[in-house]
């Protein structure tokens, strides 16, 4: 009988099987408070999902004023956390929910006043209100671009009271949605120029760099960050040559010769604080912004006109080198330090770090005139004396050697002459090591921290192939003499040493069966040291000379000749002595993986024994009984230990796990049988058409030879551990357990025995 689906529908609301929500119930009362919403959880889904009733009574003027209230307002310290924090946090969350019936009430004029008079504030205002402010100020800048800037424009003290918290970072990033905020029909050329001319937003921010303004290090820093926001998010926009950036404007202003010596003057001044700031500043506009690792590089119109924009502050940078070089002769106003390697007197400082990482950039332009200031004030000496100064100050070290990288990387740089002979760049790095040897030697010494830097600078200059300017035409012989030999005796050695693999060389690669899915057999250049590794292996196991000619043969496949196979060559019949080259062991015929030979396979188990007498020892070995643990005797074939570590033979399944060839099988044929769960200590294998065995194994009666294979016809091609492992079930099923032999011999029998894997 079918169930009728309303009745099912009417069930489930009838039981209360649906999940009611909290709010619904507080709307339906006829008192409430905001509070008490604010206090469920699932508010902000709610009003995330539209819900009609929730916003209905929080878009009502007097709820809008609570909400405002708490956003715009700093609480009071004693009281309730809930209300300082939750009801705060919770209420801008609400008034940014990107809902348009609470955006349409907050964008009234009335609440926009009650919004915009945080600022009124006195400065510093709380960071948590100034997130508070950026959150709201976002949404409407989404959402009403127009009715934002027409309100901007409206009422330009706004702008003044957002540069006297730019202290506060969420209000700079205020002031940067602002400059960047588009109309809905796209830039607004009109409003960026109203900011930059008659506000004058970036004018008002390189002042604040200026020695008698008395900004805090927190303003500079923000003014610092909000700046390269506007060059770098201009810079990324421009990729496309067609694009159209809302920072135009700000950009151009701040390319402009006028604003940059402004600038440079504020910063370099004797005694200003903005130096390390304005010095990041310059920087920031010199330089790409940097690509990501996804990015696609620079192309070279990108290039090209990143050099006509840069070319106005080079130009003014020029007339700085001086103040630049002074900064980076005066040491910071700072009492000594003593850190944990010694005292290092006064700190270099980071304004000095600041100005070498402007240098290394003004080292990658094409400035003429910044090179020559250089040179006529010996820049680049003091940086060296700052190098060797300094020898754990890695920031440093690794300024200094981009500068002098950058000026031996290209042909025939304008510092490349001065570096060598100004600069004196050899004599100092010879001094410098033999520094460091000195400092090791000492008692408790240790590397100086510059050595990974200077090695790099002396391997460069080493490689140093400049045909205009060689390298003995810019030293005097006594010196070029002296740099000779440091390369030859401390410098080859040294560099010889790093390239060393700390847990030495390459491990020879491991036996494996090239069926395994392993790419690295692949490698040419692998394969090589495997077939290396083959030889060796076997080269260190004395073989018999009676090799048969081929161990197993493919399915469908003929047999495959042993010279052919393993690279030997020698009469197989009668010469002991062979050689084993290098071979492609990777052959799926002749695998060295898959065989599971005992070591030592001589041809007899003492060599100064004839093969005669061995195999007479060998058969008597066979037949003799063994004893078992409970003193009665147990034939060999039953299952039993030998009660000595003779040599004595194993079925050939124990011996190689491989198909066997027709030569290979034949030879099988002429072996005894013995317990498949006795492994010997060595194995010989009889092989060839001719009878090598004894006049005894040839009388041997056929019932002894139980176990062993016959083959009168000629053999196919078969899976000898299938045949043996059916065997050994046999044995095992007919054969009653038995005892486990814990003597001497038995366990020395078992030690000497090698190990035969799974496969």
């Amino acid at each position: 009988k079918r169930s009728n689906p309303q009745k099912t529908h009417n069930m489930f609301w009838r039981f209360g099987l649906h999940r009611s929500s909290k709010i619904d119930e507080i709307l339906a009362r006829d008192t409430f408070t905001l509070e008490e919403l604010l206090d469920e959880n699932d508010i902000l889904q709610e009003c995330k999902a539209e819900k009609k009733e929730l916003l209905d009574y929080l878009a009502r003027d007097d709820v809008m004023e609570k909400l405002l209230d708490y956003v715009c307002t700093e609480p009071a310290p004693d009281m309730d956390e809930k209300v300082r924090f939750k009801y705060p946090s919770l209420a801008s969350e609400v008034l940014s929910c990107a809902s348009w019936q609470i955006i349409d009430a907050l964008n009234k004029p009335a609440n926009l006043a009650r919004l915009w008079g945080m600022l009124n504030t006195k400065a510093p205002l709380h960071p948590l209100l100034g997130s508070f402010f950026l959150k709201c100020f976002t949404v409407l800048a989404m959402k009403k671009p127009d009715e934002t800037q027409a309100y901007l424009r409206a009422s330009p003290h706004i702008i003044d009271r957002i540069f006297e918290h730019l202290e506060t970072p969420a209000i700079a990033d205020v002031l940067l949605r602002i400059c960047a905020t588009d109309s809905s029909n796209g830039v607004n050329v009109n409003f960026q120029i109203w900011l930059c001319d008659e506000m004058h937003v970036i004018d008002r921010m390189i002042e604040a760099f200026a020695s008698g303004a008395n900004a805090t290090p927190g303003l500079l820093a923000n003014l610092s960050l909000l700046i390269q926001d506007i060059v770098f998010s201009y810079r990324k926009e421009m990729s496309d040559r067609e694009a159209l950036s809302s920072l135009r404007t700000f950009y151009a202003r701040l390319m402009t010769e006028e604003l940059v010596e402004k600038l440079l003057t504020f910063v370099l001044a004797p005694d200003a604080k903005s130096t390390e700031r304005g010095l990041q500043l310059v920087h920031d506009l010199i330089i790409l912004p940097p690509k990501g690792e996804e990015e696609q590089p620079y192309h070279d119109f990108e290039l090209e006109r990143h050099e006509t924009d840069i070319a106005p502050i080079l130009r003014v940078v020029a007339h700085h080198v001086e103040a630049l070089h002074r900064v980076l002769s005066t040491p910071p106003s700072s009492v000594p330090i003593v850190t944990a390697t010694g005292d290092i007197g006064v700190p270099l400082g980071s304004v000095r770090v600041k100005a070498l990482r402007l240098l290394q950039v003004l080292m990658g332009t094409n400035n003429e005139d910044v090179f020559r200031e250089f040179e006529r004030l010996g820049t680049l000496t003091v940086c060296l004396d700052l190098f060797f100064q300094y020898p754990d100050n890695n920031f440093l070290h690794k300024h200094v050697a981009d500068i002098i990288n950058s000026i031996l990387t290209p042909e025939n740089h304008p510092l490349f002459q001065h570096l060598f002979v100004g600069c004196q760049l050899v004599s100092r790095i010879m001094t410098g090591w033999a520094k460091c040897a000195e400092a090791e030697t000492a008692r408790r010494g240790h590397r100086l921290g510059y050595m990974g830097h200077l090695g790099n600078i002396a391997a460069k200059v080493s490689e140093l192939k400049s045909e205009t300017q060689p390298l003995a035409s810019l030293l005097e012989e006594p010196l070029y003499l002296e740099w000779e030999a440091f390369v030859a005796q401390q410098l080859v050695p040294y560099r010889r040493k790093l390239t060393e693999e700390i847990g030495g060389p390459k491990p020879v690669p491991v036996l494996h069966s090239p069926s395994d899915d392993d790419d690295d057999m692949h490698n040419p250049a692998d394969q090589a040291v495997a077939s290396a590794a083959y030889a060796h292996y076997y080269q260190q196991h004395s073989y018999s000379g009676n090799l048969p000619e081929d161990f197993g043969y493919i399915d469908d496949a003929e047999p495959v000749d042993a010279v052919n196979q393993f690279g030997i060559e020698g009469d197989f019949g009668h010469n002991d002595e062979f050689q084993v080259e290098s071979h492609d062991w990777t052959s799926n015929a002749t695998d060295p993986a898959q065989w599971q030979i005992n070591d030592g396979v001589n041809g007899s188990a003492d060599p100064a024994m004839p093969d005669d007498e061995w195999t007479e020892r060998q058969i008597e070995d066979q037949s003799a009984p063994v004893a078992a643990p409970d003193g009665s005797d147990s034939d060999s074939s039953s299952g039993g230990l030998p009660d000595s570590d003779d040599d004595h033979l194993a079925p050939p399944s124990q011996a190689m796990d491989v198909p066997l060839s027709p030569l290979g099988a034949k030879a099988v044929a002429a072996m005894p049988t013995r317990d498949p769960f006795a492994s010997p200590a060595r194995t010989k294998l009889v092989f060839g058409d001719g009878d090598h065995s004894s006049d005894e194994e040839q009388a041997a009666p056929e019932a002894d030879q139980g176990g062993w294979a016959h083959f009168d016809e000629e053999p196919q091609a078969m899976d000898v551990r299938a045949a043996v492992s059916e065997n050994e079930s046999s044995q095992l099923a007919s054969s009653p357990p038995q005892p486990i032999d814990d003597s001497p011999a038995a366990a020395a029998v078992q030690t000497d025995a090698p190990e035969i894997s799974e496969a």
